[in-house]
């Protein structure tokens, strides 16, 4: 009898430690009195915590208040606490740690040493505007969600919500109108074979850290950089160089949120609905709060002394042009079956918006 009781003992210390445990990875999860369960959860993000850079910061703004709303709508029962400036890794890093379980939530940008479908993303000339992305990504509508979820599943990934982020264009110490302008040029890009390949097909590009690109920029290491107008401000890259160009050659898929599929199933149905309600919530604040930045950021840029260029449809031609003669490439890149069903949905996208 002793010998039973004692092994009923162990059975309920073991069931209590596993139930403290949560899921595994980063997951903090706890039972309270009167069984109700609570999550102390992480986030990681590249972006900077708007509490202290309050500029031209849209999606560190918009990750602020997901938390916040995570909160609010699970009633308490999830607090996530967002990691700011990549204190708990770069992009590649998170995305990896979402991967294996060892982190609970990323914003930021999937890329494409994951997986290299994710590369799709970064085909230059591929949307038109910040609405065409919100349709397309739309949770419960959007044929780019549907796809980009599939994807990641596979991954053990749950995606969440994806963000409309930015457009990008080129920063530089002499006027860029067309590719030409820049034959000569050593172009800042950041890690992506395909976004190298398409400057590298321009003038000499260079990979060089996000940390760094004041430096390089000031230190004439680099010419120019295509980077996004918000940020250009944000990162005070007019105080280095001259000129924008309002080129939107790439929309940069750079905050999208995602979890671990095993951290989402463990949640119970009304919490995986507060949680989703939330997400898309943010997507919105994110949205309206990057349109608003972009109607002001490009007088805020001609005020601090630099000169913003708008290429006229012309010369906006001769980029695609170039762009689309690399299609061939991008498609052997990202493999072909995945190719032509991101610009199969693209397509899809663009014609029920009309």
């Amino acid at each position: 009898m002793k010998r039973i009781l004692a092994i009923s003992l162990v059975c309920l210390l073991t069931l209590t430690l596993l139930v403290g445990c949560g899921t595994g990875g980063g997951n903090n999860s706890t039972e309270t009195s009167g069984s109700e369960q609570t999550w102390e959860l992480n986030l990681g993000c590249i972006a900077n915590n708007p509490t202290t850079s309050t500029g031209y910061n849209s999606i560190g703004k918009a990750i602020l208040e997901f938390t916040e709303l995570a909160d609010e709508y699970t009633e308490g029962k999830v607090k996530i606490t967002p990691h700011w400036s990549s204190v708990l890794g770069n992009n590649v890093q998170l995305y990896e740690q979402i991967m294996m379980g060892e982190l609970d939530f990323h914003i930021g940008q999937p890329m494409s040493s994951a997986d290299k479908r994710f590369a799709a993303w970064n085909v230059p000339f591929v949307f038109e505007s910040l609405e065409e992305v919100k349709i397309g990504f739309n949770s419960e509508t959007g044929v780019l969600f549907k796809l980009t979820s599939n994807w990641m599943e596979e991954n053990g990934v749950k995606l969440l919500a994806v963000n409309t982020s930015v457009f990008r264009g080129v920063i530089s110490q002499d006027p860029v109108y067309v590719p030409a302008d820049m034959k000569k040029m050593k172009i800042r890009t950041y890690e992506d074979s395909l976004v190298n390949k398409f400057w590298g097909e321009i003038g000499t590009a260079s990979i060089i850290a996000g940390s760094e690109i004041y430096s390089a920029l000031q230190t004439k290491t680099v010419d120019a950089m295509e980077f996004h107008a918000t940020g250009t401000m944000s990162f005070k890259l007019y105080e280095v160089a001259k000129y924008f160009t309002d080129l939107n050659w790439q929309w940069t898929n750079g905050a999208t949120l995602t979890l671990p599929i095993e951290l989402w199933e463990s949640f119970p149905e009304e919490v995986q609905k507060a949680l989703q309600r939330a997400a898309d919530e943010m997507v919105e604040r994110q949205y309206s709060y990057e349109i608003a930045d972009q109607e002001q950021v490009f007088a805020d840029l001609e005020e601090e002394g630099m000169t913003i260029i708008k290429p006229t449809d012309e010369q906006r031609q001769e980029w695609i042009e170039l762009s689309r003669g690399m299609d061939d490439w991008f498609k052997d890149y990202v493999g072909s079956e995945a190719y032509d069903e991101y610009m199969a949905a693209v397509a899809e996208n663009k014609a029920a918006m009309k």
